[in-house]
């Protein structure tokens, strides 16, 4: 009995200390010179992989290469590719996440070139 009100009382107050501890922390560091913004991408920039996304953009050839298309493709060509390749990859049908953002950055490099 004592169960649903219990637990009813915690997700309901408990809800509202968390999100004013978490406002008011935010706010403490703010004034103490914290720079989350800052600290984020110094971390990420110790990383290999950002080190490798980075320093090597996509080329002409591996956006190609993904979207298994010629060397000169019309704009609805890639259009057509990307959305074939992105639709395979969906991760609600058991695809691949990692492999619809390669795509979709194929598809934004061969199009930005175009235009």
């Amino acid at each position: 009995m004592w169960g649903p009100i219990l637990r009813s009382l915690i997700m309901t107050y408990g809800v509202k200390y968390a999100k004013t501890f978490i406002v008011a922390t935010v706010r403490a560091l703010e004034k103490s010179g914290y720079q989350p913004q800052k600290i984020f991408e110094e971390m990420l920039s110790k990383t290999s992989a950002s080190k490798i996304n980075f320093q090597n953009p996509m080329t002409r050839e591996e956006a190609l290469k993904i979207l298994n298309i010629k060397s000169n493709p019309t704009k609805a060509e890639i259009e057509e590719s990307f959305s074939r390749l992105y639709e395979k990859n969906n991760p609600e049908k058991g695809g691949s996440l990692y492999l619809q953002c390669k795509a979709m950055g194929a598809k934004d490099h061969l199009i930005s070139k175009k235009n």
